[in-house]
Formats: structure tokens, sequence, C-alpha cells
């Protein structure tokens, strides 16, 4: 399996300032991926449910790549395919 990497900041703009939701779509498939894996904004920080929802957008399985604690699992999961 192929899985597209996407940190919540990419060169000093977040997903939430991307113009175009479909770059998410366009990128997964120019990679051929199966999914896409959001992080947040640096190491072990969450991505926002909306970030996540936002990725989701692409069709393609969104897996939380950081920040996953007991407290705020069953949200991201919620927001999420996975953890």
């Amino acid at each position: 399996m192929v899985f597209l990497l996407l940190p919540v900041v990419l060169i000093g703009a977040g997903v939430s300032r991307w113009p175009e939701r479909q770059e998410v779509a366009r990128a997964a498939e120019f990679f051929l991926a199966d999914g896409v894996i959001v992080t947040g904004s640096r190491t072990g920080k969450r991505p926002t449910v909306g970030d996540l929802e936002k990725a989701g957008r692409a069709g393609i399985p969104v897996i939380v790549g950081s920040g996953v604690t007991a407290a705020n699992a069953a949200r991201l999961m919620r927001a999420s395919d996975g953890l």
C-alpha cells in the first residue's frame, strides 16, 4: 500500500489555507496513493477534526499520523479511517 503523508503545515501554509481541496485528491491520484496520513503542525501534535474532514474529501482513506491519546482517540477515529 502507498500512503501520501500530508502534514498540516506544508511550506508555511496549512491544509485549511489550500486554495483547492481537490489538491489532496490530485496528489493522491498522481502518486497512486491508497490513502492519506494527516499529521499535526509538529511532531506529536494531532490534526484537527476539520483537517481530517478536508483530507477526507479526496475520497480515499484518511489516517491520523500523530497526536493520538486516550482522551482524543474516539473523536479522531470518528473523523478518520484509522489511527
